[in-house]
Formats: C-alpha cells, structure tokens, sequence
C-alpha cells in the first residue's frame, strides 16, 4: 500500500498542478510564466492544459474553490512562494482526509480503498 505522502507527490500533486496551469491560462498567464510559478517545464504545462498529463482525479467543489483563489493569486502577482500556496492545497485535502473520485484512468489492478481518503467530486 502507499504511503499518504506518495499518493500525494505521484497521483495529487500532477492534478493540482493541472489545474493551476488551466486556471492561469485562462488568466492570460504565458506557458513560460506559468511553468517558472510552478517549477516545472513549459512541455508540462502544455500537457497539464492540455489534459494529457494531471487530469486522473476530479476535484471537490471546495478543493477548486482554493485552487481557483491560489490562481488568482498568482496571477496577480500577490504570491512570493507557489511552493508554499501548493503545500497549502495538499494540506487541505490531506486534513480533510478528501475521497478519491477518479476519472476513467485507473486501471485493473489498482484497488479502490488505497486512494480513498484524497479526493472526491461529491460536492
């Protein structure tokens, strides 16, 4: 079984990356400003927009509420440090012990119970 952290770093962490590249996109935020905020390539952004890469798992209504606010943050250049926005985010859904609600990617093998405490999209 995974570790809580593990799931976090492979599984939520791509997912909430995703969504804060969409939500700056929509901000007329460049890829390169987006991916320099994010610590990552600008090829991820490209795959985190375009739903090739951070897209696994819905998010709850709250869970997009912080999302969006971090984005807006950003965007408006009021945050000194992604990292700790981010942080602040899988903090959230690891106090709330979120349920997992994942999208058609999850294969065979992969058992429900692992991955329920992370998120849900039952709100």
């Amino acid at each position: 079984m995974k570790q809580p952290c593990e799931s976090i770093v492979i599984e939520i962490l791509p997912t909430i990356r995703a969504e804060l590249s969409k939500r700056l996109k929509q901000r007329e935020v460049s890829q390169g400003e987006i991916a320099e905020a994010l610590g990552v390539t600008t090829a991820a952004v490209s795959q985190y927009i375009h739903k090739r890469r951070g897209d696994d798992f819905a998010l709850r209504r709250d869970t997009q509420r912080l999302i969006d606010d971090t984005a807006q943050a950003i965007a408006g250049a009021e945050v000194e440090n992604t990292t700790e926005e981010i942080c602040n985010i899988c903090r959230h859904i690891k106090e709330k012990r979120l349920r997992c609600s994942e999208k058609s990617r999850r294969t065979e093998k992969e058992q429900p119970r692992e991955r329920e405490w992370l998120i849900s999209s039952q709100l």
